[in-house]
């Protein structure tokens, strides 16, 4: 006798597929379904601790990488505690009403999977080239479909267990004519719009030092909060005056943060907040970057517009004088900087909307991009970093451009905003700070 079980969705009576498949296909409401483990024969491999399935309709725009946001988002929210943001960034992400995601959100918080409905599924699949048509086709009777659903649907019960929230379509994928797996660039997601802890109203800066603390600053009201790399809040701590205006930050690997406002250099300890002291220099910094070599790199643009390199101590090493006028003719008051590991600098010039790349000893070597909307171009260029191959990331409105050391431009990066900031780490991972107030680590091909 066939065994019969009642679809989450609708009720509607199921029958255990002969195959003992481990999803079936609701014929009432369409949903595919996850077989509860109990009524299979022979189950699939398991995932411990989590129950019985519960099937949701995705709506909104079918976009992939909204619904992978969506859930890193979903994820640190429940982590924190804040079901109702939980709750609202569902809706936000999958288009659904409010009762729908109110059910889902406790569904994982719970542990529990969420089947999502393969139709609409479907649409946001498209985007990235699969066809489930297709995949269904080559695998008969709908297999290949099946078991992609089934992967997002543990997709969503890993994302609130492990530490990073991504998409990986299963390996057989290849033999259905896919190619290769498809993973999520982002490892980790977490911030968000508000006041309280771990979320930001003006985030632009952020640095990690050699500990795994990541530390976030705000442009106005001097606030400093410390994560670990997973997202999880440490603490925060302020700076002096709430009409402070941050204009750059940088970490070192022990934890010592450098800070510029009013002009100045000021050296805090990162994780305390302890100050430590002003680096003695005629005010006039813009910007602050650490460089693998142990350097400050720094623009000054009271008057003029310098690169400073100096000691942590404060001892200047090098001067490069008027380093844009020089090469424009007008003088640059917005200069964001960074350098590779051979100490070759890089200067991205607000008003120029171009990158000018110096050696290390200070000499001009080319100029990068220049003001335009194609690729390789810039109509608001903004923070700018170098990879441990020596490819210099640099953000604009369109997302972040990447380009060799000579400047050739290699592709554009779609961040879904505009970058705040962007920084490698000596792993060589890159971290950003977006327009939508979210911190970000991205996987990319080296």
């Amino acid at each position: 006798m066939a065994k019969i079980f009642a679809c989450p969705s609708c009720q509607a009576p199921l029958e255990l597929p002969d195959d003992n498949a481990p999803l079936v296909t609701c014929s009432y409401c369409t949903n595919s379904v996850i077989v509860p483990e109990d009524l299979r024969e022979k189950p699939a491999t398991e995932v411990g601790g989590f129950g019985q399935a519960t099937a949701f309709t995705v709506g909104g725009d079918g976009n992939l990488q909204n619904m992978v946001r969506g859930v890193a988002r979903i994820k640190q929210l429940i982590k924190q505690g804040d079901r109702a943001s939980a709750i609202a960034t569902y809706q936000e992400s999958f288009g659904v009403d409010r009762m729908t995601a109110e059910q889902a959100v406790e569904q994982l918080a719970t542990g529990q999977a969420v089947v999502f409905n393969q139709a609409d599924f479907s649409a946001a699949m498209s985007e990235i080239g699969v066809d489930l048509n297709r995949m269904s086709q080559s695998r008969g009777g709908g297999r290949g479909a099946s078991c992609l659903i089934i992967m997002l649907a543990l997709l969503v019960i890993l994302g609130v267990g492990a530490g990073a929230v991504f998409v990986l379509l299963p390996q057989e994928m290849g033999n259905m004519g896919l190619g290769e797996s498809v993973v999520s660039p982002i490892v980790v997601s977490f911030g968000g719009e508000g006041n309280g802890n771990g979320l930001f109203e003006d985030a632009r800066y952020i640095g990690l030092d050699g500990r795994g603390y990541v530390y976030v600053g705000e442009y106005d009201g001097g606030r400093i909060q410390v994560f670990e790399k997973d997202g999880t809040f440490v603490g925060q701590w302020f700076l002096p005056d709430d009409d402070i205006i941050l204009r750059g930050m940088t970490v070192n690997p022990d934890g010592v943060l450098y800070v510029v406002y009013g002009g100045d250099l000021h050296v805090y300890d990162g994780l305390s907040g302890e100050y430590k002291e002003q680096i003695p220099y005629e005010d006039g910094f813009d910007d602050v970057y650490w460089s693998s070599d142990n350097r400050l790199l720094l623009s000054w643009s009271r008057f003029d517009d310098h690169i400073i390199r100096m000691r942590p101590s404060g001892e200047e090493e090098l001067k490069i004088e008027n380093a844009i006028s020089s090469q424009t003719d007008e003088n640059e008051n917005l200069m964001r900087v960074a350098a590779d590991g051979s100490g070759n600098i890089y200067v991205a010039a607000g008003s120029a909307e171009t990158v000018f790349k110096f050696d290390r000893e200070g000499k001009f070597v080319t100029r990068i991009g220049g003001p335009g909307r194609e690729g390789g171009l810039f109509s608001a260029i903004g923070s700018i970093d170098v990879d441990r191959q020596g490819n210099v990331y640099v953000s604009d409105i369109d997302g972040i451009e990447v380009f060799d050391g000579n400047g050739r431009y290699l592709r554009t990066i779609d961040v879904g905003g505009v970058a705040r900031q962007i920084r490698f780490t000596t792993d060589g991972e890159m971290w950003i700070i977006t327009s939508e107030q979210e911190v970000q680590q991205w996987r990319l091909d080296e």
